[in-house]
């Protein structure tokens, strides 16, 4: 009996034994499904091989277990880049998110050849396409950044390509590689793996061979530049000179013009003023517009008012006169008595 009991302890304890075995089993299988995930991180979580759900949030985080689920990682906060232009060998110390290439010569729109060293900065938009829907993604951005580049370039000619209009030929390349990683995303109907922030044209260079005549044509091209400058220069000093003495002929003739005017009113006003006594006084009005006349017209002579019986000196004759004309008048014939005018 002791023994029947003893075996049905053993028993009991071993069934204990192998449901709690058997738990902690079933207990370490489904803690394999918890991950974390980083600050700016996101894990794309598969069950049963396919998408389930992309998770953003950090922290702790529970999928099936393997083999039912399982989840990758990726940085969706990081700056990454591309380099074109520049040797493999000289990027071997940066870390796994650059990538430098050695860029081909690129035929610009009128018929040149230039080297472009330029920089692609992206980063992932939609971690499930970046993993799974590419087989190399960054190679891919690499070739389509390349086309796009290829195809601004060549729609820019060589001068604009070096100097004058970077910007736009940067512009037109972005928007090209957007065109184009949203085409390859709609193939495989998803949405596209890269958000690009921007792509800058560092520099362009002629190949070596032609790098001698491009140096020329620079140079060439700054004395013409310099030279458009100084006759600028010169042409605004002269604009301004001009300005000046224009400003101070117009201000003469404004002066100019208001003095003749405040003449004439003045003659105008004087000439009314005599209009109103003449038509008081006609006769002696008349003789005294007469005598001022004379006065104005015979400067510096002599001038003699003769009236019945008597002869009169104007009062403007100089006083040391006097007494020769005086005895000019007393040895004159006698008058008649009819008045004598010198003029009416």
């Amino acid at each position: 009996m002791d023994q029947k009991i003893r075996r049905g302890v053993g028993k009991t304890i071993l069934n204990w034994f192998v449901v709690l075995l058997a738990l902690g089993v079933i207990g370490g299988w489904i803690s394999t499904g918890v991950y974390y995930t980083e600050p700016g991180e996101a894990a794309v979580v598969l069950v049963l091989g396919r998408y389930h759900i992309t998770e953003y949030d950090e922290g702790l985080h529970w999928r099936w277990p393997a083999p039912l689920g399982d989840h990758d990682t990726v940085n969706v906060s990081e700056m990454r880049r591309v380099e074109f232009g520049v040797d493999k060998e000289s990027g071997a110390n940066f870390n796994q998110d650059v990538v430098r290439v050695q860029e081909n010569e690129v035929q610009t729109s009128d018929s040149n050849i230039v080297i472009p060293r330029y920089v692609v900065q992206y980063r992932i938009q939609n971690p499930f396409t970046y993993l799974y829907s590419l087989e190399n993604p960054t190679q891919t951005l690499r070739d389509a950044a390349q086309a796009a580049m290829r195809e601004a370039i060549g729609r820019h000619s060589i001068d604009e390509v070096l100097h004058s209009d970077r910007r736009g030929i940067q512009a037109v390349a972005k928007t090209i590689l957007e065109e184009i990683l949203v085409n390859y995303a709609r193939l495989e109907g998803d949405e596209t793996a890269f958000e690009i922030r921007s792509i800058q044209l560092q520099s362009s260079q002629p190949p070596s061979q032609v790098q001698d005549a491009f140096d020329d044509v620079v140079a060439a091209k700054q004395d013409k530049d310099r030279a458009v400058s100084v006759a600028e220069g010169d042409a605004r000093e002269i604009r301004e000179r001009a300005g000046a003495e224009a400003t101070e002929l117009t201000q003469s003739a404004i002066g100019y013009k208001d003095a003749k005017v405040l003449d004439a009113t003045g003659e105008a006003a004087r000439f009314e003023s005599l209009l109103k006594e003449y038509k008081l006084a006609k006769g002696v009005t008349r003789q005294r517009l007469y005598f001022e006349a004379m006065e104005d017209i015979l400067v510096g002579i002599d001038k003699y008012v003769v009236e019945p019986n008597t002869v009169q000196l104007l009062p403007t004759l100089r006083d040391s006169r006097n007494a020769a004309a005086a005895s000019a008048a007393s040895s004159l014939p006698a008058v008649s008595s009819a008045p004598v005018e010198v003029g009416r």
